[in-house]
C-alpha cells in the first residue's frame, strides 16, 4: 500500500499562514459596499469570491465601526 505524503507540520503552518493572508489582503482591499448591498448579499445563496470579500469587508466594518485592514481580519479570524 503506497504511504501518502504529509508536508511537515512547521510547513503546513506556513503555508496556512500565506494564504489566510493573502485573503486577509483581498477582503481589506475589495471595495466598499452600501449598507443596502451587504443586505443582498446576506440574502444571496451563491455568492462568487469577489462579493464573499465584499460583505466580509462590511460585516467586519459594521462589527467593529472602523476601516477594514488586513490586520483586522487576521486579528477577527483568530477570536480576537
Amino acid at each position: 500500500m503506497e504511504e501518502k505524503q504529509r508536508i511537515p507540520p512547521k510547513m503546513e503552518s506556513a503555508l496556512i499562514d500565506g494564504e489566510l493572508e493573502k485573503i486577509s489582503q483581498a477582503i481589506a482591499q475589495s471595495e466598499t459596499i452600501s449598507d443596502t448591498e451587504f443586505k443582498k448579499l446576506q440574502d444571496k445563496k451563491a455568492k462568487t469570491k469577489t462579493e464573499r470579500h465584499q460583505e466580509r469587508k462590511a460585516l467586519l466594518k459594521e462589527r467593529y465601526g472602523i476601516d477594514v485592514a488586513p490586520g483586522l481580519v487576521e486579528k477577527d479570524d483568530r477570536g480576537w
